[in-house]
C-alpha cells in the first residue's frame, strides 16, 4: 500500500496525474482495513482529481475523507461546492 501511495505522490509532483490517480486506486483497493491511511488516501487522489477538472470524483472522495474524520477534505469539499 505504501509503495503505491508512495509512487502516486510522485507521478502527481511531476504532473503525471493520470498514473497518479491509478497509484491512489491501487492503494485504496489493497488497504482495507487502515482508515486512517485510506482517508489520506482519499484526499491525495481528490486533490489529483481536482487538479485535472473531474469535480464530481474530487468531490466524491473529499466527502469520504471528511466523513472519516480528516479536515482538510472537509475544507476542500465546501471549497469545491462553492
Amino acid at each position: 500500500t505504501l509503495a503505491y501511495a508512495g509512487r502516486g505522490n510522485c507521478f502527481a509532483m511531476i504532473g503525471k496525474n493520470d498514473r497518479a490517480i491509478e497509484e491512489f486506486s491501487k492503494a485504496l483497493s489493497v488497504n482495507k482495513k487502515d482508515n486512517e491511511f485510506n482517508k489520506t488516501l482519499f484526499n491525495m487522489r481528490g486533490i489529483v482529481y481536482d487538479l485535472v477538472g473531474q469535480k464530481d470524483k474530487a468531490t466524491e472522495d473529499y466527502k469520504k475523507a471528511c466523513s472519516m474524520g480528516l479536515q482538510d477534505s472537509c475544507k476542500s469539499l465546501k471549497a469545491i461546492v462553492k
